[in-house]
């Protein structure tokens, strides 16, 4: 399964706020799925590889901390 257009669409605003301000926005997976949820049917759907069709999705952004580096970056 792969990200709906709503999700992607979501995540590149999020990104460009990011890049236009500095500042990240509300990034909750709360407040992600809220915006992604806002979008059309049209925008809600998924590309499913284990039936070859689309077919609709819920947003569904996850919490996520990246790991820590195994060796100092600097």
């Amino acid at each position: 399964m792969t990200h709906a257009s709503a999700e992607e669409i979501v995540a590149l605003v999020a990104l460009d706020l990011k890049v236009a301000t500095g500042r990240w926005g509300n990034l909750t997976p709360e407040r992600l799925d809220a915006v992604a949820g806002s979008f059309g049917p049209e925008y809600q759907e998924a590309f499913d590889f284990g039936t070859g069709a689309a077919r609709p999705v819920d947003p569904a952004f996850t919490e996520f901390t990246p790991p820590r580096f195994l060796r100092p970056t600097r």
